[in-house]
């Protein structure tokens, strides 16, 4: 239920998207393989599911009777992304104090983010990430030290603007 939370950052559609995620791994057992990991197969599951609703809110516009519609309606529809969802992701990045941060962890791509997401901040081993990515190990290996090299000149970068750190001139 967690991750279902972390997810969607709303209980019901958290209690919805753990529903579609048991009923999809109960069809579809048959295609689990015995012996690997049965926690990342059910949290590719659960990510295929989120995508998946995702997608369907996102074609699917509100729909509301004219009568429905209250200030508290209104309010509580503009804190939330145009899907309804909100993932940890985009909470943690709004949270972060400082936008050249923030513009710094966007900057990177998808791949990298997610991958250092799952390992920095989600606290994964390589293995379980090269399961719920689907990619080898050497891969995620690979996307975690060019996200961490991508984002380490990024901030650099931002702290030199500040006049924080000095970086070293070639030759001096």
């Amino acid at each position: 239920m967690n991750q279902a939370l972390r997810k969607t950052n709303n209980r019901a559609d958290a209690e919805d998207l753990l529903q579609d995620t048991l009923i999809h791994a109960y069809t579809g057992f048959r295609t689990f393989e015995p012996g690997s990991n049965l926690k990342a197969w059910m949290f590719r599951i659960m990510a295929n599911q989120c995508i998946n609703t995702f997608r369907k809110k996102e074609r699917r516009p509100s729909e509301y009777l004219a009568d429905d519609i209250s200030d508290y309606l209104l309010a509580s529809s503009a804190a939330h992304i145009s899907t309804g969802l909100r993932s940890t992701e985009t909470e943690v990045l709004e949270a972060l104090p400082d936008g050249d941060i923030r513009a710094a962890v966007q900057k990177l791509p998808v791949a990298f983010a997610t991958t250092l997401y799952y390992s920095d901040v989600e606290g994964y081993s390589y293995r379980e990430i090269a399961e719920m990515t689907g990619v080898p190990i050497g891969t995620v290996m690979s996307r975690l030290a060019r996200g961490r090299k991508q984002l380490r000149t990024s901030l650099i970068d931002v702290a030199d603007k500040r006049g924080l750190y000095r970086k070293q001139r070639k030759g001096k």
